[in-house]
């Protein structure tokens, strides 16, 4: 039997193995259906899907790292080969190659019961620069041998195996899915209906020849993530599938494409470039546009915004409305249907507004193509209705739908409202019924792909704030300080929303971000409470915290819970010192926020927010940092800091310190490569301002890191307004900016007043450029101009303050 489970390569895959895609935490047991097997997921366990080894078919695991070494359950579905019918020869077939590998020793056999059939397995030592302990569990069902296989350091696995075991009984069998398979297969065909370029040099030419404008799109994920997410998404919505055949030529950025853009005199695409987003570029390479987030009717809206600019093209028929909806000129096309004179003009109306997002017109005009003869335009109103966010209305429109569309509305619909699990059945029927339709492949995608699950919502419209906060103004400069933070006073006075919150570019990614943003403009509104409003404001922030609950996602690749813990736990802690609202309900908050983060905090010392198997420690410096000050100034405001969080956070940071004054980026890379120093001058006075305050640094340590922001401002200001991460020639992301600049000026602060002029010239000259025409700023366009106000402003109290604070 070619069993891969070789000792060694099967501990290779253990520590080092890439984690594509992480599953939500709240599912408590992870059910398999298409290699027919489910097992606990406890809370705390990293969970991991690794892509499985030569002749195994699949890869799941859970794991835990703990002083650099892991604990964990990995399970392999692995085909069975005719010779092997049971768990016996399963463990003998593997019990021969582990006596071939000269680094496992101690090898013994035994057998348990699980899944309630008899399990053989193979236990010994392996020798990987650190001693572990190694243990499969083998068992045979169908088409597949399964192996358990758990580890643990060689010291550890008797008190490891305390938590394993409950792990290994919890494994049972499930029907195994028939149709599994051949969903992914229809799933597959996502984003088909769209001609990509395959290179740079492809799309130049058909954009020079057909007179189109290219559309970059960047899933770069370094192998973190291997599928691509616009082609189920972004690229299976209609009305981008119309306008982007019509007018654009696709093309996927990747890693040396050597387009004009990438040059930094030109755009800027460093070798580090990370993340995704979509840019439109000119025939020539030039950058004209950039979407701020993913959501498809924002792309539309910026595919169309651009057009307008930069495209001169003219329709084949400018008289044909229904060609100029393809194109995007919905203008052109209204006046065209301003008056129609049948049931069929109404009914192209009807569309048009849909696509202005006009919806009780677009009914309307609906109403009047049935008055004109038009029938069968129950899916179209279901459409709008979904658009709407009415889905009973909608739901109740296609209950009887035959077609496909409809069918797939309707699971939508209900979907919404009840989850996935209410509809998965029908998306299943619709999906291998019309493996060859658009909707079919939606609905096959939706199903295997657990992510995809949100897609049952997407089509209702976001409110008007989410698009206005999506809405970039362009950039004013005002040279003026002290009018410029009165203006993104004015700006974020404006702009908080009645609940307390500030909708943001990623509001409509989830609740985390409107926590974090808004804790980040209410602390910066707290400087300015004889304001009118100010207070008010503030007290009403204040109490939208203390109504979430914050907890942390263990399992996800990238959850950045930590963030909004961190900034909330800040500003609490300034409320309790200023005495706004309860303390006692205050402090309340804090020590929960507190006890979360404790669980979260790495053994270095350090927090951060990308979580992967393949580094037993993920902790960030410049998430670290702040979340030092965090605790430090939480302590002092009545909360129950442990000091050895402290302590231990400090360690981290001392870590990643240079002798040249700059810091390394993560706990694993170290103190990062002096060559890059630029990527690291940002960031670095953050990390001295943490440390001299907990008396790990004194006042020469600071200015050594507030040097090398002197030294490279200049330079690094050039990432300024992009909506991809790590475009830096050294990998300074946009986002760096201006909250590098908020904690150098606090950083800058701690100087005697005579060492401070210099520095606080800089970072006023390089705040000032980011500021927008309506009185916001923005340096990374995701995160938005609310949390850039916000930091702008706050920097800017600092730097205009004669004690610097």
């Amino acid at each position: 039997m070619r069993m891969p489970m070789l000792a060694a390569l099967a501990l290779l895959i253990c520590l080092a193995q890439a984690a594509p895609l992480s599953v939500a935490a709240q599912d408590a047991v992870f059910v398999n259906k298409q290699y027919g097997f489910q097992v606990d997921r406890p809370q705390g366990w990293a969970f991991s899907e690794p892509s499985p080894p030569e002749n195994s078919s699949y890869a799941m695991k859970l794991a835990k790292i703990k002083d650099a070494k892991e604990t964990s359950l990995t399970i392999y579905a692995v085909p069975r080969e005719e010779n092997i019918t049971n768990s016996r020869e399963a463990s003998d077939a593997v019990e021969t190659n582990w006596k071939q590998n000269g680094k496992l020793s101690n090898i013994t056999r035994g057998k348990d019961k699980l899944a309630g059939e008899e399990a053989h397995f193979l236990k010994g030592a392996y020798d990987a620069g650190a001693r572990y302990t190694i243990r499969q569990h083998f068992l045979v069902k169908d088409d597949f041998v399964y192996i358990l296989q758990s580890l643990a350091p060689e010291e550890d696995f008797k008190t490891a195996d305390k938590e394993l075991t409950p792990l290994l009984e919890s494994f049972d069998f499930v029907p195994v899915d028939k149709d599994a398979e051949r969903l992914r297969e229809i799933a597959g065909h996502c984003g088909s209906e769209i001609e990509f370029a395959a290179n740079w040099q492809e799309a130049a030419r058909r954009a020079n020849e057909e007179h189109k404008l290219v559309l970059v799109v960047f899933e770069v994920y370094r192998g973190l993530l291997t599928s691509r997410f616009t082609l189920t998404t972004v690229f299976m919505h209609p009305d981008i599938v119309e306008l982007v055949n019509e007018r654009f030529v696709p093309v996927f950025w990747a890693p040396g494409m050597n387009a004009p853009f990438d040059d930094p005199k030109v755009f800027g695409l460093g070798p580090s470039t990370f993340g995704s987003g979509l840019m439109v570029a000119s025939a020539d390479g030039q950058i004209v546009a950039q979407a701020v987030t993913g959501h498809p009717f924002h792309v539309y809206d910026i595919c169309r915004t651009a057009l307008r600019e930069y495209s001169d093209t003219k329709p084949a028929n400018a008289n044909d409305p229904m060609e100029l909806m393809r194109r995007g000129d919905l203008e052109a096309a209204e006046e065209l249907l301003s008056t129609p004179t049948s049931g069929l003009e109404w009914r192209a109306k009807a569309a048009l507004l849909r696509k202005l997002r006009r919806g009780e017109a677009a009914l309307e005009a609906l109403k009047q193509a049935a008055k004109g003869g038009e029938t069968g335009t129950a899916t179209e109103e279901a459409l709008l209705q979904l658009n709407l966010g009415d889905n009973t209305k909608a739901a109740k429109l296609t209950a009887k739908a035959k077609d496909p569309e409809g069918r797939f509305y309707n699971c939508c619909a209900r979907g919404a409202e009840k989850g996935f699990e209410e509809v998965e059945k029908d998306l299943r029927s619709i999906a291998l019924e019309h493996a060859e339709n658009r909707w079919g492949w939606l609905a096959a995608s939706i199903v295997v792909e657990e992510r995809l699950h949100g897609m049952l919502g997407v089509w209702k419209w976001p409110s008007e704030a989410q698009f206005n906060a999506w809405n970039l103004p362009k950039y004013e400069l005002n040279e003026d300080p002290t009018a410029a933070r009165d203006g993104a006073l004015a700006f974020l006075l404006d702009s908080q929303s009645d609940d307390g919150r500030w909708i943001n570019p990623r509001t409509a990614n989830g609740k985390i971000f409107d926590l974090a943003t808004s804790a980040i403009c209410a602390a910066s509104l707290l400087a300015h409470r004889d304001r009118q409003g100010a207070q008010t404001a503030c007290e009403k922030t204040l109490n939208y915290l203390l109504e979430q609950e914050l907890a942390a996602d263990h399992s996800a690749l990238f959850d950045y819970t930590i963030w909004a813990e961190i900034f909330a736990l800040d500003y609490i802690a300034r409320c309790n010192e200023l005495e706004i609202g309860n303390r006692r309900k205050n402090i309340k908050a804090m020590d929960a926020i507190i006890e979360d983060m404790r669980k979260q905090q790495y053994p270095s010392g350090g927090w951060g927010y990308f979580h992967h198997e393949s580094n037993p420690d993920n902790s960030i410096g410049f998430v670290t940092a702040p979340a030092l000050l965090a605790l430090k100034r939480a302590n002092s405001a009545g909360a129950k800091v442990p000091g050895a969080m402290l302590v231990s956070a400090a360690d981290a940071l001392e870590h990643l310190q240079n002798p040249n004054g700059s810091y390394g980026y993560m706990w694993m890379s170290g103190k990062g490569d002096p060559a890059k120093e630029a990527e690291a001058s940002l960031r670095s006075p953050l990390y001295a301002l943490a440390l001299k305050r907990v008396s790990r640094l004194d006042t020469q340590g600071v200015i050594k890191s507030l040097d090398v922001f002197l030294k490279h401002h200049d330079h690094v200001i050039a990432e300024r307004g992009k909506s991809i991460c790590h475009t830096g020639q050294e990998g300074t992301a946009p986002y760096y900016l201006l909250f590098g600049y908020r904690f150098a000026a606090e950083a800058v602060g701690e100087l005697p007043a005579s060492q401070r002029a210099a520095y606080k010239t800089a970072l006023t000259h390089d705040v000032l450029k980011f500021r927008k025409a309506d009185g916001s700023f923005l340096d990374y366009l995701s995160v938005g101009r609310e949390y850039g106000a916000a930091m702008a402003l706050t920097t800017l109290d600092m730097l205009l303050s004669p004690n610097g604070e």
